[in-house]
């Protein structure tokens, strides 16, 4: 006789994933907020240049608006890490949320450029905190197999956020995206109410119980004891640890060992690469460079919104084949292609720089499109998700606070030095400024950088540790 066992259908809402995805859903609603506030800067400076607007904005200025956010972001991403670990994800969450709701406000009552230079401000500190803090929540909320798609689909929420605004500024006045763009950070503002803290963070500070309460709430009743245990000693231990030195004799003790310095240096050369690529100046000053490169303004805004799409679409094809592929190697193979492509660019705006042939604007577009896939799919949006993934739990607050530091610095000086570099050595030169500089990331990274795939955090601890150098690293933690 056969006996069949029934198998329990969970609600929905009892589902490990839903609830995961729930969580993650605060984050990613904040990221395209902030998105959609970015996207406002392409669209709003040609508007705000035209002898009817109704706010004068100068030359210096402009430059500010487009670059400001990294600068409101670079304070916040240093202290969102430790005010996390010392009050908590879900408070420091809403702390980050409440800048870009002021941003929004501003953006819509705005009278003078100083109204627009504070709502920039404002929206990098929400940007800066959500890098650091969504990093650091996904890593903690989500399963070793979901984690890499969330932190891919929260990458996807910038750009088309990004692409969101473009759309709206295209098609109306700039006072009417802040009207679309508020409505999702408030969803992440009240979203968090019936979040658990992370399991991770209650382990450190102690609260055994919440802990297991936390991760079952997460994983489900059926979840990975090993890992739970994991979590728990490994913690603990930390947070024992911590207690037993002062802050300078950790950083030195920190800064000699490889299963810190390692990572670090790694997360630098992630974010010089992510910055360096071209993508982010191709975004923000998509229509300056599209204008130049074509002399059609109307060109410039369709080429726009296409290589939005096409960032957008290629982030979420690279979301699917990141889940199915070893994403190391992904990884390598895609940026290869984008300096591919950028060199490409350098030489085909090179031959038409010095006449030896006519623009085209099909075939600029379609260089301009394919650079744009090949970066989209691969780079922008495998990056950040190693930069998370690979910092040890012990050391995550300080990497994730200096990496991204490092990230938003980098990013304004970008932006703010972009229109100096185009201006002096051309669309060409800077395309193929941004090849050499991604060429060069790209042979660190082919070295050093590991493979993450459904790996959990405790074996990606050990990722950076030599054999020989397992024992030391244990005595530097005891000690």
């Amino acid at each position: 006789m056969t006996h069949h066992v029934e198998k329990k259908v969970l609600p929905l809402w009892r589902i490990p994933a839903m609830r995961q995805t729930y969580v993650i859903l605060g984050p990613m609603s904040l990221i395209f907020s902030a998105g959609v506030f970015m996207g406002t800067s392409t669209v709003m400076m040609p508007q705000l240049k035209k002898d009817d607007s109704d706010i004068y904005v100068s030359e210096s200025m402009s430059a500010w608006l487009y670059s400001v956010n990294g600068i409101g972001s670079m304070p916040t991403v240093l202290l969102v890490p430790y005010i996390s670990q010392w009050k908590g994800y879900k408070l420091t969450f809403v702390l980050i949320c409440l800048p870009v709701i002021i941003a929004f406000i501003l953006h819509l009552f705005a009278t003078n450029a100083v109204h627009l230079l504070i709502a920039g401000l404002c929206q990098g500190v929400t940007m800066g905190g959500n890098i650091s803090l969504g990093i650091i929540s996904i890593t903690e909320y989500a399963e070793p197999r979901l984690r890499s798609f969330f932190l891919v689909m929260k990458s996807a929420s910038f750009f088309w956020g990004i692409w969101t605004g473009n759309i709206i500024g295209t098609f109306s006045y700039w006072r009417n995206i802040p009207l679309l763009g508020i409505w999702p950070a408030l969803f992440a503002l009240f979203s968090c109410i019936i979040w658990p803290e992370g399991p991770y963070w209650l382990a450190s500070v102690g609260r055994i119980e919440e802990c297991k309460k936390s991760f079952v709430w997460l994983r489900g009743p059926e979840n990975d004891k090993d890992e739970l245990a994991a979590i728990i000693k490994n913690q603990t231990k930390n947070s024992d640890n911590s207690g037993k030195s002062n802050l300078v004799s950790k950083i030195k003790k920190s800064a000699v060992c490889r299963q810190f310095y390692m990572p670090f240096a790694v997360n630098c050369v992630l974010y010089s690469l992510y910055q360096f690529s071209g993508k982010i100046v191709m975004t923000v000053y998509a229509l300056v460079i599209i204008e130049d490169i074509t002399k059609s303004e109307s060109t410039a805004y369709a080429g726009m919104l296409l290589i939005d799409g096409v960032t957008v679409v290629g982030m979420y094809i690279g979301s699917y084949v990141a889940m199915n592929v070893r994403r190391r190697n992904m990884f390598l193979i895609t940026s290869a292609v984008t300096i591919f492509f950028l060199y490409v660019l350098c030489l085909y705006l090179s031959l038409v720089a010095y006449d030896v042939v006519t623009q085209n604007n099909v075939v600029s577009l379609t260089l301009l499109v394919l650079y744009t896939f090949a970066v989209s799919w691969g780079p922008m949006v495998l990056s950040t998700s190693f930069t998370s993934e690979i910092a040890p739990m012990r050391f995550k607050a300080f990497i994730v606070a200096v990496g991204s530091c490092v990230f938003w610095g980098l990013q304004t000086a970008n932006l703010r030095l972009a229109p100096i570099l185009m201006a002096n050595v051309g669309m060409h030169g800077s395309f193929g400024i941004y090849g050499t500089f991604t060429l060069l990331f790209w042979i660190y990274l082919y070295k050093y950088l590991p493979e993450t795939n459904n790996k959990t955090l405790q074996e990606l601890e050990l990722c950076f540790v030599k054999d020989k150098d397992k024992r030391k690293m244990d005595d530097v933690i005891e000690n």
